[in-house]
């Protein structure tokens, strides 16, 4: 490429944005990014997440609950001598005396529907209904009563679980077959056991006081949820979201351009110090500048940039992270080998250590660099800046170490059979 582009949405390297409606109140790109920015807390964080099910994002999904609660139920599951189902049938059916372990279900079809969770014992069935958002279904609890073949309560139990624990519409309030349970009245079963010391095994108190936390989390964001803050950062981005994302667009077009420039750049100043054979790789993630004779078996060497950067996804670089400048060694179709690029960099690190007098850079990171720097983008998105910087390392590495490659080299070729 004979020049490089545009530097004027450098600050653009340091935005991530996606849809949402546009807002023309910012007269131009860089008020808005400024304003944005200005805006935004000096360390942003996202938001903890204090339970297991909102890591994994079903706090408020009813099938996990389910599955986990019917685990926490099963005598094949976590706690210590059934406690939790043993608790829960002391509270709908008490009058049922504990023969054999039950055996326990996940959606199990029956006549007129699928039934959460069954449990059965030889002369009794508890069926579990558990309602995280949704309303009881049209006459639900009085098909699932017949199909199930509960005609008289010494048969089984409905037990209608729900946040608010109300009976539900299709039975009479009064129906003994029928046992409306709150999530509240869980926890506290949860916490008898718990605080009685039931379970022995700390793996079930860890899921036990897992389940319970998430119950809790989950009506909180439901019943008691105060008005979260919003902060004038995310009021710009929500009004702009569309135009963010277009600037982030552009941004990774005008990166990608850029970072190609830098390859051309880099190959134009090494060129002298390496030698005018001088050849460049480019792999996906890397680009190699070597001499035709720096490579053993199926592996080459040389003066390396990886960006871990694909341009059809994202910048230069992600936060945190930075392009790695170094000596490194690659197979030569491209293919991830860290344990062949382990042997060369093995190779390699005696001789460099003669040359390079910082040693404390010789290092592998993971097995395909034998020296190498991470240079981070700054904050203030100034690539140019940040590309001269790549420029003056390879600069210093290919003085310091070039004779060291083509020592290097010129082993390999004597180890090579004749």
């Amino acid at each position: 490429m004979s020049s490089k582009p545009d530097g004027a949405a450098l600050l653009k390297t340091v935005l991530a944005a996606s849809g949402a409606p546009r807002s023309t109140r910012w007269g131009n790109d860089d008020s808005l990014l400024r304003a944005l920015l200005d805006a935004a807390p000096k360390v942003l964080r996202q938001r903890r997440r204090s339970t297991l099910f909102e890591a994994i994002h079903v706090l408020d999904l009813e099938l996990p609950h389910s599955d986990f609660l019917a685990w926490l139920l099963d005598p094949f599951g976590p706690l210590t001598d059934n406690w939790l189902l043993r608790n829960l049938l002391e509270r709908v059916a008490p009058e049922h005396s504990w023969d054999v372990d039950p055996t326990v279900e996940r959606e199990v079809p029956v006549d007129d529907g699928t039934l959460d969770i069954l449990i059965t014992w030889p002369s009794f069935k508890l069926i579990i209904e558990n309602k995280v958002w949704s309303p009881e279904g049209k006459k639900q609890i009085a098909r699932y009563l017949l199909s199930a073949g509960i005609s008289q309560p010494d048969e089984g139990r409905v037990v209608y679980l729900s946040p608010h624990g109300r009976m539900p519409r299709s039975v009479d309030a009064h129906d003994e077959r029928v046992a409306a349970v709150s999530y509240r009245d869980l926890v506290r079963m949860l916490d008898d056991g718990l605080n009685a010391r039931r379970e022995a095994d700390d793996r079930g108190k860890i899921f036990a006081q897992e389940f319970r936390n998430c119950i809790l989390r989950l009506l909180n964001v439901r019943y008691d949820m105060t008005k979260p803050k919003i902060s004038e950062s995310t009021k710009i981005y929500l009004g702009n979201a569309e135009r963010l994302a277009e600037i982030k667009s552009l941004a990774i077009d005008e990166s990608a351009e850029f970072l190609q420039w830098m390859y051309s750049e880099a190959e134009r100043r090494l060129r002298p110090l390496v030698g005018p054979d001088m050849v460049r790789h480019s792999g996906k993630y890397v680009v190699l500048f070597r001499l035709p004779d720096w490579k053993h078996d199926d592996f080459i060497f040389g003066l390396e940039i990886s960006t871990d950067y694909d341009p059809t996804k994202r910048l230069i670089s992600e936060p945190g992270k930075g392009p790695w400048v170094g000596i490194g060694a690659w197979r030569t179709d491209d293919a991830f080998d860290p344990k062949g690029c382990q042997t060369i960099v093995n190779d390699l690190l005696p001789s460099l250590k003669k040359g390079w007098p910082h040693e404390d850079d010789l290092r592998a990171p993971d097995g395909t660099m034998a020296l190498w720097r991470e240079i981070k983008i700054p904050d203030d998105g100034d690539i140019e800046r940040w590309a001269e910087h790549v420029m003056k390392i390879l600069e210093e590495l290919a003085t310091g170490l070039v004779p060291a490659l083509k020592g290097v080299s010129r082993t390999y070729r004597k180890q090579m059979p004749r």
